[in-house]
């Protein structure tokens, strides 16, 4: 098998480069068409199966189906504050090694790695490791998750992040719920409390105080933040066709101790088996870690940039979602 996923931007058709793995640890090319999935793989079902590329990491993708009760909200919440902490450089990871298990019962786990590919820093740097194991079964799922990446720069430094996630289906009724844990205390230092110093510290931004001297803050979309999130959310079939939904995201920052909020309101219709239009409306209130109340324009740059620091922001979309 094989795979390969573009993004567009469908307003204007022009292709989105740049995105997940474009700094700090992980070495990865900062603008590539094929930036999303890029994987060639063998698959059987009674094995498994073994991908080689650039693929979505184990570590993440696992949760996707579980930690967010809404049914088209993979691009709002969920991906907006992970995105906040530094866990958008994992979404997918270059020159990665994947394998997936077969379903064993309701059980399934999921591994991979990736070659940082730096030459004389080392095999280790710019690497990454990862797993999942995963339970799915009636009315449960749970799935708990680990990642490990080091730093490019062959300094021997390394951030690790877990995850958590569960959801429970009764009837019409599904609950669902998650947490998060960023520890990047390798990479702080003076001037940078959430990012690897080589990479994040010149450009982390400072408070001035009273006495003259500057006061570090986070560096979203930069690196990395030490940082924990929860989440929960729940939907409602109101019809067979009908779906409302709506999730809760809270993401506290370490080093300054501040927690920024969002919440999501989805609707959606399904047309048939495969195709449903959906509408959303996403409330942040931002402290100094911002969320996006959406996606934005993609990469979170430019004048089209909804971050906002300190402050509430709204945003709404809706769309029609079809599966191939």
């Amino acid at each position: 098998m094989f795979n390969l996923e573009a993004a567009l931007d469908l307003a204007t058709g022009n292709g989105v480069t740049g995105g997940s793995n474009s700094g700090t640890l992980i070495a990865q090319p900062a603008a590539s068409f094929w930036r999303r999935n890029s994987y060639i793989g063998l698959k059987s079902s009674s094995l498994g199966q073994v991908t080689l590329g650039r693929n979505y990491t184990a570590a993440l993708i696992g949760h996707a189906n579980i930690i967010n009760a809404l049914p088209a909200g993979i691009n709002t919440g969920f991906a907006t504050a992970t995105a906040a902490q530094g866990i958008g450089n994992d979404y997918w990871n270059s020159n990665q090694i994947r394998y997936d298990s077969p379903k064993l019962g309701g059980f399934d786990f999921a591994a991979s790695m990736s070659a940082g590919e730096q030459g004389a820093s080392g095999n280790k740097a710019g690497s990454t490791i990862g797993g999942l194991v995963r339970y799915m079964g009636g009315p449960f799922a749970v799935a708990a998750s680990y990642q490990r990446d080091y730093d490019v720069a062959g300094t021997g430094k390394s951030l690790n992040w877990y995850m958590l996630s569960g959801s429970y289906t009764s009837g019409d009724f599904k609950v669902a719920a998650g947490y998060d844990a960023v520890n990047n205390r390798e990479g702080r230092t003076a001037t940078a409390p959430g990012g690897i110093a080589t990479f994040a510290g010149a450009t982390c931004p400072t408070t001035p105080t009273p006495a003259g001297s500057t006061v570090p803050v986070p560096c979203p979309y930069v690196g990395w933040t030490d940082s924990k999130m929860w989440t929960v959310g729940g939907s409602y079939n109101v019809t067979p066709l009908f779906v409302l939904a709506a999730q809760y995201f809270a993401v506290k920052e370490t080093f300054g101790g501040t927690t920024s909020k969002q919440t999501v309101l989805n609707a959606q219709y399904y047309l048939s088996k495969r195709t449903s239009f959906y509408a959303l409306v996403s409330q942040v209130k931002n402290e100094t870690l911002a969320l996006g109340p959406i996606w934005a324009n993609g990469v979170f740059t430019g004048s089209n940039d909804t971050l906002v620091p300190n402050g509430k922001n709204y945003g709404i979309a809706t769309g029609i979602q079809h599966v191939f």
